[in-house]
């Protein structure tokens, strides 16, 4: 999960500078602590351990409030007005988002919160009437698959990235067939979101399927290659191959 940041055209955002500020302003250890009771661990980008494109290190910006407060400064002169955000939440989605509140005040940018049913959250988000907001996206397998939530040209590019050369990325790895090159291709894109900061990481999501003594087949009948047909939990958990014990 992360806080999704609307970097379109007129936003506060839009200004790289203002995304480096809010990302040096967060302690993710701190809320990681607090919020998940420190067992999660914390994103470095888009891509989990073990896909394709995942970095340990994507350059993502360390938790600095010093230098924070010095870029507020610097994007309120250049801007010409007070760093103001609306931060925009789903109704339960608040713990986290109220510790970052509390971090961005204290160097300075302000808070304004909005807190929506998850229909209306979707909505907003949608219309880009949002500058932050707490969400859960991009499931584990081929990184291909999240290209509609970045391109310049999807209606789903909630964060109204406009960035040529992460377009170009992600064009390349829909037509490279060489797996190392496409590899090298989507490390790219973690460091490229390392480096301009479209999103504000926090932690890779733990999912999990509960079951009992009389339920069988939960992990799923593999496919004939033996890879698993259900590779990941977080985009839906086949029940195809499922059954329960009807014994007395």
């Amino acid at each position: 999960y992360y806080f999704q940041m609307n970097s379109g055209e007129g936003k506060i955002f839009d200004d790289q500078t203002a995304r480096l500020a809010a990302a040096h302003a967060i302690d993710r250890e701190q809320i990681n602590l607090v919020t998940d009771l420190d067992v999660l661990e914390l994103a470095s980008g888009p891509f989990a351990p073990g896909e394709m494109g995942y970095l340990e290190d994507a350059g993502y910006p360390e938790f600095d409030p010093d230098r924070a407060r010095e870029l507020v400064a610097e994007v309120e002169a250049t801007q010409g007005r007070p760093f103001e955000v609306t931060l925009m939440t789903a109704v339960g989605g608040s713990t986290s988002a109220d510790q970052v509140q509390q971090m961005f005040e204290e160097v300075g940018i302000e808070v304004n919160r909005q807190q929506f049913e998850a229909s209306a959250f979707i909505d907003q988000a949608l219309a880009g009437d949002y500058d932050l907001m707490l969400v859960v996206n991009h499931p584990a397998g081929d990184p291909d698959l999240q290209e509609i939530w970045w391109s310049s040209d999807s209606p789903v590019n909630l964060g109204r990235i406009e960035d040529p050369e992460l377009d170009a990325l992600l064009e390349q790895g829909r037509v490279e067939t060489d797996e190392a090159k496409r590899t090298e291709i989507y490390e790219d894109v973690n460091r490229l979101f390392g480096e301009k900061v479209y999103n504000l990481w926090q932690a890779y999501n733990r999912w999990a399927v509960a079951t009992g003594p009389d339920v069988y087949g939960v992990l799923d009948t593999p496919l004939p290659d033996g890879t698993p047909a259900t590779p990941n939990l977080s985009a839906g958990h086949s029940l195809t191959s499922t059954w329960i014990s009807r014994s007395s």
